[in-house]
């Protein structure tokens, strides 16, 4: 036992001296090795590359300044569907800018299933630019819109252009020109997809006050009190119940 214990203490003394050899080698500038790699540390301390390529993983300087890889083999990039997957880039034309009107870059949007490609030149790529460039390309998908009455399923004869009932833009499909599938407020999908020109975009949100057709029946008493009303524009499933003091005239 006394021979084992003994055994241990003269390793563990060892390994410390070893570390602090790699130290100093690593550590002092006037070592040739000092602030290296795996290759120049082992031959400079006479240990195992295994040896020094552990104690290195341990070091801030080595550890932070890792050469960082850029290019390996990465997982596929699978779409499962049109629009559902785009890649984009920005191509870099400051040296024929002249030739461009000024225009020094292209941003390059493309559709990974259908290789529809959309590209759109601009004169510089700060961050207002290309949020103005995405916003122009996704027709803000999840905006909330109206829909063009001229459209047939939704022309009922009323005098406004474009329905009280709002819609959000649920998916967009590069078809050309571009179409948009739509969904109610409660998350139905609306049949069919439409074209830009059939919506407008709005900006109302569930906080905003929303007009009410008539009030149905009511509930309640006192600070209990309850109405349960119809939605201009909105069909019978958006009836709820509301407060009183909701209401505003």
């Amino acid at each position: 036992m006394d021979n084992l214990v003994r055994d241990q203490k003269i390793n563990k003394t060892s390994a410390l001296e070893d570390v602090e050899k790699l130290k100093k080698l690593y550590y002092d500038p006037e070592e040739p090795a000092s602030f290296g790699g795996v290759k120049r540390l082992s031959e400079a301390s006479g240990f195992k590359k295994t040896r020094v390529r552990k104690f290195l993983s341990g070091e801030d300087p080595y550890t932070l300044h890792f050469p960082v890889r850029y290019k390996f083999q990465r997982r596929k990039t699978i779409a499962y569907g049109v629009n559902e997957l785009w890649q984009s880039d920005i191509l870099d034309l400051q040296k024929i800018s002249r030739f461009n009107r000024g225009h020094r870059y292209i941003i390059t949007i493309i559709d990974v299933m259908s290789r529809y490609l959309r590209a759109y030149p601009i004169k510089d790529k700060r961050a207002g630019t290309i949020a103005k460039i995405f916003r122009k390309v996704f027709k803000e998908v999840n905006d909330v819109v109206r829909i063009s009455k001229a459209r047939k399923v939704f022309r009922k004869g009323y005098l406004p252009g474009w329905t009280e009932e709002t819609f959000v833009v649920y998916k967009r499909y590069p078809t050309n020109p571009p179409t948009y599938v739509l969904q109610d407020l409660s998350g139905k999908e609306i049949a069919g997809r439409f074209y830009a020109e059939e919506l407008q975009k709005i900006d109302k949100s569930d906080n905003d006050l929303w007009a009410i057709e008539k009030i149905i029946r009511t509930k309640g008493r006192g600070a209990s009190r309850q109405l349960f009303v119809k939605w201009v524009g909105f069909d019978d499933s958006f009836n709820s119940w509301i407060k009183p003091e909701w209401l505003k005239t």
